[in-house]
């Protein structure tokens, strides 16, 4: 197993986790909404149940239907 199966769900699309360490909009940007200084993803289907949020220094991704959670705060 690499790191990837591992850790992420099997299903997610395969540039996933580098999008979420580059802050970028994932799942092609379903459930898009622009924040203040960023953005906000909320993914609820048969299979996930993602809240992503991109903001000023930190970067926030949680899949409840699967145990996963990220969190990347700049370090000042």
């Amino acid at each position: 197993h690499d790191f990837y199966e591992h850790y992420l769900h099997v299903n997610y699309p395969k540039e996933t986790l580098k999008q979420i360490f580059r802050g970028e909009p994932i799942f092609q940007h379903a459930g898009l909404q622009n924040t203040s200084g960023g953005f906000k993803q909320v993914i609820h289907t048969d299979e996930y149940n993602i809240v992503y949020k991109v903001s000023p220094g930190q970067i926030y991704f949680k899949d409840a239907a699967h145990g996963v959670l990220i969190k990347i705060r700049e370090m000042k």
